[in-house]
């Protein structure tokens, strides 16, 4: 939401897809084949976590000494 605010032009491209998707009946309910129908929306949604994803990072500490040989 944060993004598509920031861009406007992005934000009319989804509100045109959910038009055609929907149409005048925008209450009722969403199905899966609206779902798969949603491409543009899945495409910002999965930029917007590259951006900003939801675990930026994973710690990890080794606890055990780990060779560093020749193989």
């Amino acid at each position: 939401m944060f993004l598509l605010g920031h861009f406007p032009d992005v934000q009319a491209k989804v509100q045109e897809e959910l038009e055609q998707i929907f149409g005048s009946d925008k209450d009722r309910p969403v199905t899966m084949e609206d779902l798969t129908r949603m491409k543009y929306l899945e495409l910002c949604i999965k930029e917007s976590l590259r951006i900003y994803p939801s675990v930026p990072f994973i710690g990890r500490a080794i606890k055990t000494d780990c060779p560093l040989g020749t193989i």
